[in-house]
């Protein structure tokens, strides 16, 4: 979910409600099961600073190294890796939720054949 401006997050039914940016400044809210992948924009939060006790007590610290093969299965694996063809451009298709959606969809099932 592309350029989010706000989330709010529901811990019991794992959902989320996101606001998310449109062209004009328009503004689409959506609600979302998660786990999801949202980008966020900028300004969303206000950055907590440090105190300087709390750099110094961050400095005690000890940092946990972790190999790879030590998290367990891997989430995903590569299974190739290739320069796409060059194609005859973008495609636009649609701006409707459920209109891109069933395009996609279509396009997916097209090169999976």
């Amino acid at each position: 979910m592309p350029v989010v401006t706000k989330v709010d997050y529901d811990h019991g039914a794992r959902k989320a409600v996101v606001d998310r940016e449109l062209e004009g400044g328009l503004v689409d809210r959506v609600e979302v099961d998660t786990p999801a992948v949202l980008t966020i924009q900028t300004g969303i939060n206000q950055p907590r600073y440090a105190n300087l006790r709390a750099i110094k007590q961050a400095e005690q610290q000890e940092i946990a190294v972790v190999e790879p093969g030590d998290l367990g299965t891997p989430a995903a694996t590569v299974r190739r890796m290739f320069v796409p063809p060059k194609g005859d451009g973008a495609e636009m298709i649609g701006t409707r939720a459920a209109e891109v959606a069933v395009r996609i969809k279509e396009i997916v099932e097209e090169k999976l054949k």
